[in-house]
């Protein structure tokens, strides 16, 4: 277990870049060079955190008044990219930390967003999305949180504060519902001083993500720091109007994209001049330059999609103040689409690159490992495409 008792509560940002996208692409140098120690650690080095904080990247999403960039999601799935495209560890802590200020702005108080994300000084969040036990009840000025543990809390060993999904009960402990007849849950965001972390992340990729355990005291929390049900009091971004399921799969494409172009770049390198049993040079064997051509235009073609789609969503959001039901299920269907042609070109590259992925280090053979994990997550998971067929069916019957 990991002692955090003197974490503090925020962390000093770096000033707001002029572009985004090439604040991400400048730190790819550092992230390489330190991604085999993020592996073998089981978290991000230091450097990387500091250059991740001194870069103002986690704060893309953040609205401008506040000091953050107020971008939008086509930026981030550059930044996720190319992050991700460095180390898909990194990449996939850093996915958290960029959407955790869009997910609490679709629910907080505006002065909660503030507290948070006002100033110099901001806070550093990551997290598990839903409740795994914890309870919220109502009390003067706040609530009073029972503690439970989470799991599955990417990059939260870098965190200030932390998510908290809760389900709200009544003096009695009885869970409370809201009108549509579903409980009330809602998500707090605690510091991280009352988190204890449980060293469980034992696993074959997505190891340097830390997505191991955590552990949220029972205590008392702010009521600008909890989800509110008035709408009155929330801000109105576009960021925030894409809800908990759009902003999701943004953090699975944009992790995706990344990985899946190391994937191709690493191959493209890997086969030149090697031979293979009788072939003199891979590089120049039909039956490859067959399978490279497909591959890559796989890939082409989702990453296309994908910032073409992401583009007209938040064109779309813009114009009607929400998410329809066909574009999200849209961004639904791109993620697990993504995922199952990712699996293709990597199982491609991982077998034309030979013995090469499987000598440590390698660039290859880390990636084919954590994008192996990312396939297996829920969220694009081939359980949801008769979901997502539905509605896209709808638009082809006229």
């Amino acid at each position: 277990m990991t002692d955090v008792a003197t974490r503090p509560t925020t962390v000093k940002a770096g000033p707001r870049p002029d572009d985004y996208v090439a604040a991400a692409e400048s730190l790819i140098p550092l992230i390489e060079a330190e991604s085999s120690k993020i592996e073998e650690a089981g978290r991000l080095t230091e450097r990387v955190v500091d250059a991740l904080v001194a870069s103002g990247i986690p704060w893309l999403l953040v609205p401008k008044d506040l000091g953050g960039g107020g971008g939008s999601y086509v930026e981030e799935l550059g930044v996720l990219e190319a992050i991700s495209y460095a180390d898909a560890s990194t990449g996939w802590s850093v996915a958290a930390y960029t959407v955790s200020p869009a997910l609490a702005g679709i629910g907080l108080p505006a002065d909660g967003l503030a507290k948070l994300y006002g100033g110099e000084e901001k806070t550093l969040i990551s997290g598990f999305g839903i409740p795994t036990g914890g309870t919220a009840r109502k009390v003067e000025g706040g609530y009073e949180l029972t503690g439970a543990r989470m799991p599955f809390g990417s990059g939260t060993l870098h965190t200030t504060r932390v998510n908290y999904p809760v389900r709200v009960v009544d003096d009695n402990g009885e869970p409370m519902f809201l009108e549509n007849g579903e409980p009330d849950v809602r998500t707090a965001y605690p510091p991280t001083s009352t988190v204890t972390f449980h060293d469980n992340w034992n696993v074959s990729g997505l190891r340097g993500s830390g997505s191991g355990d955590y552990e949220v005291a029972a205590q008392f929390i702010e009521e600008d720091f909890i989800y509110t049900l008035d709408m009155s009091r929330r801000r109105k971004e576009p960021q925030y109007l894409w809800g908990y399921w759009g902003i999701t799969y943004i953090f699975h494409i944009g992790f995706g994209l990344g990985v899946l172009k190391r994937a191709v770049a690493e191959v493209s390198k890997i086969v030149e001049g090697k031979a293979r049993g009788p072939i003199p040079s891979l590089g120049d064997y039909d039956p490859f330059l067959t399978e490279y051509a497909r591959h890559e235009a796989q890939y082409q073609a989702v990453r296309s999609y994908a910032y073409s789609l992401v583009a007209q969503v938040e064109s779309d959001i813009e114009a009607t103040g929400e998410l329809s039901e066909i574009n999200q299920a849209r961004l639904g269907q791109l993620a697990t689409w993504l995922h199952e042609v990712g699996g293709e070109i990597f199982d491609f590259a991982y077998h034309w690159a030979g013995s090469q992925p499987l000598r440590m280090p390698s660039a290859l053979g880390r990636a084919f490992r954590d994008f192996k994990v990312a396939q297996n997550h829920l969220v694009v998971d081939r359980i949801w495409y008769p979901g997502f067929a539905k509605p896209i069916i709808k638009t082809w019957q006229g």
